[in-house]
């Protein structure tokens, strides 16, 4: 079973990539939100996947400001303005997962080996791509204090999320999904304060991934930062993150007879920018591409919003009993 399905994988991966790529979408947590668009600029990554480069950068025009309104008077020109622009730069974050010998062999027991093979390398890239998104979205919140809410020696609450919304002013209520961890939602859940629409279908301890704290939506993850017992939640408006792609999912498969009298190899790649819109990366990477504690590093991340309700991200650091 095994060598057969290994040599149906080496002449047909390009399908078996396409297939994996198409399933990843329903699978990244950020994504199926609503929070992560992906390549939502299609002006510029056509440019950035041809021309390449560590980093990629995403024009945009500034927001008019209110400012600039003047009273007409009689015999007075209006001032001309010019439209402004900035860029937000992420960083590609280049990754790879090469198995072989009995790894393969694990992967190929299923009666469908090749589906199972696509199943299970699509959830890896999945769980990879919402990693990275979280860790970008923490290191890029903490370079920017006014965008958290330090309540580390309180209890969560649903006050803080209004607490939270309340940075964004007017704004706020467009934070209409939620990321937390799941020791977080399960202390809410027992306190009926997080609630299931669907729970009675699947039964009452069946916890669903999508849940309701009023009106917003609470995607569970556990990829949440914790430290010391104090958990971050995160508010986002939708289309807050944005996902692009250097270089789509790559799947190569190879058999070397030589070596151990035969290994087979199978290896993915991709290059990704996972970004939160209107924070720039500002650091240098200890290697070729940023590594995951790099992401989450505040000093590696500056804002060009031109004011705060652009970024459409609030955190909250609090204890997870109630």
């Amino acid at each position: 079973m095994a060598a057969t399905a290994f040599s149906d994988l080496v002449n047909k991966s390009p399908v078996y990539a396409a297939y994996m790529e198409a399933m990843l979408p329903e699978k990244i947590q950020l994504v199926r939100s609503g929070a992560v668009s992906i390549n939502p600029r299609s002006d510029v990554v056509g440019e950035f996947s041809r021309h390449g480069g560590k980093t990629f950068s995403i024009p945009f025009y500034k927001e008019i400001s209110q400012s600039h309104a003047e009273l007409l008077t009689a015999n007075t020109n209006l001032t001309r303005r010019a439209m402004t622009t900035g860029a937000d730069i992420g960083v590609v974050c280049a990754r790879g997962l090469a198995m072989s010998g009995e790894d393969i062999a694990a992967i190929f027991a299923g009666t469908d080996p090749v589906r199972e093979a696509a199943r299970q390398m699509s959830n890896f890239w999945a769980r990879q791509l919402d990693i990275s998104l979280i860790k970008v979205l923490s290191g890029a919140i903490a370079s920017e204090t006014a965008y958290q809410l330090d309540k580390s020696a309180q209890e969560f609450s649903p006050d803080l999320l209004i607490d939270a919304a309340d940075i964004l002013g007017d704004e706020g209520d467009s934070l209409s999904i939620v990321i937390m961890h799941s020791k977080v939602a399960h202390k809410l859940q027992k306190a009926n304060i997080l609630t299931y629409p669907n729970a009675t279908d699947v039964g009452a301890n069946h916890l669903l991934r999508e849940g309701r704290i009023g009106q917003r939506v609470v995607f569970v993850t556990d990829q949440a930062p914790v430290a010391s017992s104090v958990y971050s939640t995160f508010l986002l408006r939708p289309g807050a993150m944005s996902l692009y792609y250097q270089k789509n999912l790559k799947l190569e498969a190879n058999r070397e007879p030589l070596l151990a009298g035969g290994t087979d190899d199978l290896v993915s790649t991709i290059h990704y920018v996972p970004h939160l819109n209107y924070i720039k990366w500002i650091g240098t990477a200890s290697g070729t591409t940023p590594t995951d504690t790099e992401l989450a590093t505040s000093g590696n991340w500056d804002s060009v919003a031109g004011n705060t309700k652009d970024v459409g991200a609030v955190e909250i650091k609090s204890l997870a009993t109630l």
